[in-house]
């Protein structure tokens, strides 16, 4: 619905664009602004189907003109032959930008240049055509379009510079505030993690207080002595609970509702999750076909980080570790793919790995178990927050494939 609402204000914007024009050649052929301003906001509003957006350009242009000319003074039969070429014009134009550019893997600058020149020439050559039947057209017409669609592509080309430009100027501002942000955010972690150490003294404690009580009670001493201790064991685990209660409070800060959330590129988030991977230990694969400024980016950050962190975990002996990263869109959802060739999974945990707590991998050195609780929080922020899916595809002695389905709308915050 959003998107449909942006290509009726395209063609909007375009409708009136092409009241600023010049006449040339036959009644009504006219050389219009509108296909300057058609062209930029094509290549702004990219996610559109360029298609669908012309042709709704097709119908709506050549109305707002029809009702223009009745205006001027001319009758509806008058209007209508004036105006009903336009429809050609933009027909073609949709049907040409297809075939020249929007079904090509290649999307660079260049190739969008010379596509709209082409479209250019090619819609008011079918234009023409239709206004004078073909056979009134000379030489010099054909030669003054060319040179009006060379200079109109010169002109989109150089406001297109301008715009990524300023666009530049303005990400490594943004670039700087959150670079700001992640630094008080740093500061801010460093002073609740003086709470954590505190308390993970006390619980130290407590432990040996504990294990002192329960000695206590298996030789039978005087219950005056255990009194005192137990007292003293409560009144510790009061203090455990009061800090870990600010720890909290100043994590709540986090909450998309007290905290202003800077929106990040898909690109950015993988850059800065994989910032940390020592790339001469893992052959890292980054492949950003679909890039997109993520609103809520803290939860696609930690699902990423996860999934990377349980490839990285999954290699053990791995003789050359490699995870590849991939982004795509298929339909009006993002895909993101995190694959390995570490240790895989047997097919029997595959259900199990959801889990919280569950975990098949431990540190041979110093027998600690991983917590298990990585990808049972990935899979509830995919699917609950994000309303996506998550799916694993896995070999032991080959692999994992894990593949994260979310609607662009979710991941862009619109919903």
């Amino acid at each position: 619905m959003k998107d449909l609402k942006q290509m009726i204000l395209i063609g909007l914007f375009v409708s009136v664009g092409s009241q600023f024009h010049l006449k040339f050649f036959s009644e009504g052929f006219l050389i219009t602004s509108s296909i300057i301003i058609l062209p930029i906001l094509l290549y702004i509003y990219d996610y559109l189907s360029a298609f669908k957006t012309v042709l709704i350009v097709a119908v709506m242009s050549p109305c707002f003109r029809y009702l223009i000319e009745i205006f001027r003074g001319y009758t509806l039969s008058e209007a209508a032959v004036m105006v009903y070429p336009d429809i050609f014009f933009y027909v073609a134009y949709a049907f040409f930008f297809y075939l020249l550019y929007t079904r090509k893997k290649r999307h660079q600058l260049s190739d969008f240049i010379l596509a709209i020149l082409m479209c250019d020439f090619l819609s008011n050559l079918v234009e023409l055509g239709v206004r004078t039947r073909v056979t009134e057209m000379e030489d010099s017409m054909i030669l003054l379009i060319i040179g009006v669609a060379v200079v109109r592509a010169i002109i989109v080309f150089a406001l297109i510079l301008l715009l990524e430009t300023y666009k530049s100027i303005m990400d490594k501002r943004d670039h700087l505030k959150r670079y700001e942000k992640l630094y008080m955010l740093t500061s801010f972690f460093k002073s609740e993690s003086y709470y954590i150490k505190k308390n993970m003294d006390q619980i130290e404690s407590l432990m040996k207080k504990g294990f002192e009580i329960h000695k206590a009670v298996a030789e039978g001493e005087n219950n005056e002595g255990l009194e005192k201790m137990t007292l003293e064991f409560a009144k510790d685990i009061h203090e455990v609970k009061k800090d870990y209660q600010q720890v909290v409070k100043g994590l709540d800060i986090l909450e998309d509702d007290k905290m202003e959330s800077v929106p990040m590129d898909i690109a950015d988030i993988v850059k800065i999750i994989t910032a940390s991977i020592d790339k001469s230990e893992v052959n890292l694969r980054i492949a950003i076909n679909f890039n997109e400024k993520i609103k809520e980016h803290y939860y696609l950050t930690s699902i990423l980080r996860n999934m990377i962190n349980n490839s990285l975990e999954a290699f053990g002996k791995t003789k050359y570790p490699r995870i590849d990263i991939e982004t795509e869109r298929q339909d009006d959802a993002c895909i993101f793919t995190i694959r390995d060739n570490g240790c895989g999974i047997k097919p029997e945990y595959i259900d199990d790995v959801f889990f919280p707590g569950f975990s098949t991998k431990f540190n041979m050195e110093t027998g600690d178990i991983f917590r298990g609780l990585g990808l049972s929080i990935v899979k509830d922020l995919i699917e609950t927050h994000f309303n996506g899916r998550l799916a694993i595809d896995s070999k032991v002695g080959t692999g994992t494939e894990m593949k994260i389905e979310i609607p662009i709308a979710n991941l862009r915050g619109d919903i």
